[in-house]
């Protein structure tokens, strides 16, 4: 049987004979629930030929030995497979010359990615592991596949073992309880282009180390317990997490418990070094977040000591969370920059805050922080509400050589009782820079800072000499229409006024180069449209 997590026990390992000359394609067709109906399924003793196919991922299993890197396993497309899990280790697939899972069009018609369920309790789709003494492995793609867990199973893909070098590409992984686990001592894992739903505990836990997690989508994930669970959740306990990139992906309805988003989507912890959190949108309704749904948060949750190296969250889109829109702690050097948060409505919130949490007993001390052209607009928000919090926290606070420049904060009508800026517990001598920042409030009711009531007040104390507290004419209100765009318009005061030399080289869209820097995460551009796409609709599925 295949019964996973952790103590796997049927497994299929080649033996190390040097990998066949020529590369072998063997094509597998069954017609369980959801399979296309005009469905041809195959039998095991057949040759696995397109015109004579295998039937069974058990038959898989019994083959699977005797398999050479590049050999091809083909799913046919409107097949379905029920209790599909397997349990795989090649010692003849590597990096350059992998096993692969894929798709094929039958000869009867069938269009719709193979459908594989597992539907029982505690089982994997596909475990890359020996469920043994690990002995080192490589070499996996996984794509164009459909993988149901039915709400029961334990892990869509599970990799451990030492096991490395894995591509997963346009694969649906629905209903598992994780999604995708990659364990520690695991190198180079590729999710892309993916889509990833309904997992009840994480969409993703991964402390893989030069892994990328890119162009996917991500939709109900994280719902089975508040606060521990989440849609990515990198968990690098063991400091494994080296060289990651989590990229162009969507998160929506994430941690939904009761109808709001109870966990942070995006969450790190532990010993990490460089981490690149870039262009990803992560997007609840109004009105469905607690202040526990910080949206991106690299910080300290563990009780042993945790640091976060080279980390950089860049031009991200953040709406409607909770609490914190982007928080970092322990951080070394953090750049947080060119990111966009948007309140529509909702509980108090802070846009980014460094630290975002007290520092524990061995924990790296915060230093060095740039926040610099990140546009955040409190549409409707909660009295307190704050732009960019740098303030002291209970142990911990955000250290020295900090830059906090070229920023655009907007309180727009709905929104009183608020600050641009907490600083407390710093003063001038903690920063490089703190200048060249447009905060905004469209009613007149909120302070420059919880220590300074204007800006006037700010710039005599010696911060934000060259701010500015005017509208800053953003081409539109964000919405989910325009991408959430904060852009200017063509008359907006922004334009030129950003800090000449320490704003971040690029902007929002990532296609132009800071010349003349403007204030906020979009730099103007007369005639080009810097409008991103529109954002998807987020619908509770579950």
């Amino acid at each position: 049987m295949n019964k996973t997590i952790f103590g796997l026990t049927l497994f299929a390992v080649a033996s190390s004979v040097s990998t066949a000359a020529s590369a072998a394609t063997y094509y597998i067709s069954d017609c369980q629930t959801g399979a296309y109906v005009n469905c041809a399924p195959g039998n095991d003793s057949n040759a696995g030929t397109a015109a004579a196919p295998w039937r069974t991922t058990a038959n898989i299993l019994r083959n699977f030995g005797n398999l050479n890197g590049g050999d091809k396993l083909l799913f046919a497309q409107g097949g379905a497979w029920s209790n599909a899990g397997m349990t795989l280790q090649s010692l003849r697939s590597t990096a350059a010359n992998p096993i692969v899972f894929d798709s094929y069009a039958p000869s009867w018609g069938g269009t719709a990615k193979p459908i594989l369920r597992e539907a029982r309790s505690g089982y994997t789709m596909f475990a890359f592991t020996n469920g043994g003494t690990p002995v080192a492995d490589a070499g996996y793609q996984i794509q164009n596949l459909d993988l149901r867990g039915e709400g029961v199973a334990e892990t869509g893909i599970f990799t451990s073992g030492l096991t490395s070098d894995i591509t997963i590409n346009n694969v649906t992984i629905d209903g598992f309880r994780l999604g995708l686990y990659c364990g520690t001592a695991i190198e180079r894992i590729k999710l892309l282009n993916s889509t990833l739903r309904n997992n009840s505990s994480q969409g993703v836990l991964t402390e893989c180390a030069n892994s990328v997690i890119e162009g996917n989508t991500f939709d109900n994930n994280g719902f089975g317990q508040a606060v521990y669970d989440h849609t990515i959740y990198v968990n690098s306990d063991y400091g494994g997490a080296k060289n990651m990139v989590i990229r162009n992906n969507t998160l929506l309805n994430n941690s939904i418990i009761g109808g709001v988003c109870q966990s942070s989507p995006l969450v790190v912890h532990g010993l990490v070094d460089g981490l690149l959190i870039e262009n990803n949108r992560v997007i609840q309704a109004a009105n469905t977040s607690t202040t526990g749904c910080w949206g991106i948060a690299v910080d300290a949750g563990y009780g042993t000591a945790e640091s976060f190296a080279k980390i950089v969250i860049r031009a991200n889109t953040l709406v409607n969370m909770g609490g914190m829109g982007i928080g970092c702690s322990s951080c070394i050097a953090p750049v947080i920059e060119d990111n966009v948060i948007v309140m529509d409505a909702g509980p108090e919130l802070i846009g980014i805050a460094v630290p975002d949490r007290p520092r524990g007993p061995g924990d790296a001390v915060d230093t060095g922080a740039i926040i610099r052209n990140n546009s955040i607009y409190f549409a409707n928000t909660a009295a307190d509400s704050q732009g960019i919090a740098l303030a002291s926290r209970v142990g911990s606070t955000a250290g020295s050589n900090l830059q906090v420049v070229s920023n655009l904060i907007v309180f727009a009508s709905g929104s009183n009782s608020h600050q641009c800026f907490d600083t407390a517990g710093t003063s001038l001598v903690n920063y490089v820079a703190f200048n060249n920042n447009l905060c905004y409030h469209a009613t007149g009711g909120g302070a420059y800072s919880t220590t300074y009531s204007a800006l006037t007040n700010a710039k005599a104390a010696g911060f934000d000499s060259a701010g500015l507290s005017v509208n800053p004419k953003l081409a539109a209100a964000p919405t989910r229409a325009n991408g959430w765009s904060m852009a200017l318009a063509s008359d907006s005061p922004a334009i030129n006024a950003g800090h000449a030399t320490l704003s971040s080289p690029v902007d929002k869209l990532l296609s132009m180069t800071r010349s003349a820097p403007d204030i906020g995460a979009f730099e103007f551009s007369a005639g080009v449209d810097r409008t991103p796409p529109a954002a998807p609709s987020s619908v509770i599925v579950q």
